[in-house]
């Protein structure tokens, strides 16, 4: 039986069965135009850009298959790029422009290298919902940080871990997106002062509703506990701390005490009892 002789939601039925076997539907895209896009669709639902590419493979070379093929970054929802060394500023932005469906994105052990700074700006404000974004031990300062989540309205859920490498900070206010909201927020080994400046000067500090952080040895806690304080919106907060905090450091951690008579107290271990909101939302401290 001919392609032709169905139709085109019946094709993506059947073709759907083939979403785990890249080989055939390679070939499936090949036979006639029904096919094409289906299998296409989900050829290239998931990119992996990794150093298992070879040298020929630039990022500026994915880049123009991206502005080449507009039809094929269509259908990439989901790219991971990792343990890559030779990734720039201009080419992540311009990766993420031409990716007008992306929900999902990985940005693993990748070393960017800034702009200059009088190159430094924020992109033009659209409207791109994220439903995770999930960056680990990548060499880059803050400014980088903001200027790719700059490409973002909302992202449901950002995971930031800086354990590997640190981020490095620099004085960057005026490269936070303010327009950014952000539904669930995981922190680990990463700057407090960067992250609270992200925070308290976007939408995110109205719009968190699930915090965790993975504190570390040397953090501002200060600042975290100003950070803490600033969020209105959250409902569940976990603090699970990656080393001993002393005493001392503890007490200088404002944790949120909204509404006294809606909370209860929480003993903490070898500290204080500390009061938090605990309804409607939730506090938890992991040892």
């Amino acid at each position: 039986m001919g392609a032709p002789s169905l139709s085109h939601e019946l094709w993506d039925m059947v073709l759907d069965y083939l979403v785990c076997d890249a080989r055939t539907l390679s070939t499936c895209a090949l036979v006639c135009k029904t096919w094409t896009f289906p299998s296409q669709r989900h050829l290239f639902s998931i990119v992996k850009y990794t150093d298992r590419s070879t040298a020929r493979r630039t990022p500026a070379i994915l880049v123009r298959f991206l502005l080449d093929t507009p039809g094929l970054a269509a259908h990439i929802r989901t790219l991971t790029i990792a343990q890559r060394n030779d990734m720039s500023m201009p080419i992540l932005q311009s990766i993420i422009y031409s990716l007008p469906n992306l929900r999902i994105s990985y940005l693993h052990l990748v070393t960017i290298a800034d702009s200059p700074e009088a190159e430094l700006q924020l992109p033009a404000t659209r409207t791109h919902h994220l439903k995770l974004f999930d960056w680990r031990h990548c060499a880059a300062t803050d400014c980088t940080l903001y200027l790719i989540l700059a490409h973002f309205s909302s992202i449901g859920r950002l995971v930031l871990d800086g354990r590997a490498r640190r981020l490095i900070c620099n004085n960057a206010r005026e490269l936070v997106p303010s327009h950014l909201s952000v539904e669930y927020l995981s922190l680990t080994g990463f700057p407090t002062l960067s992250i609270s400046r992200l925070v308290l000067n976007s939408r995110m500090e109205s719009t968190i509703r699930s915090f965790e952080i993975v504190t570390a040895g040397g953090d501002d806690w200060a600042e975290l506990g100003k950070l803490l304080l600033a969020i209105t919106s959250v409902r569940h907060l976990y603090i699970s701390p990656a080393m001993y905090i002393t005493d001392h450091d503890l007490r200088l951690i404002r944790f949120p005490d909204v509404n006294r008579a809606q909370s209860r107290a929480m003993p903490i271990p070898g500290h204080d009892t500390v009061h938090t909101q605990r309804n409607p939302g939730t506090y938890s401290q992991g040892y």
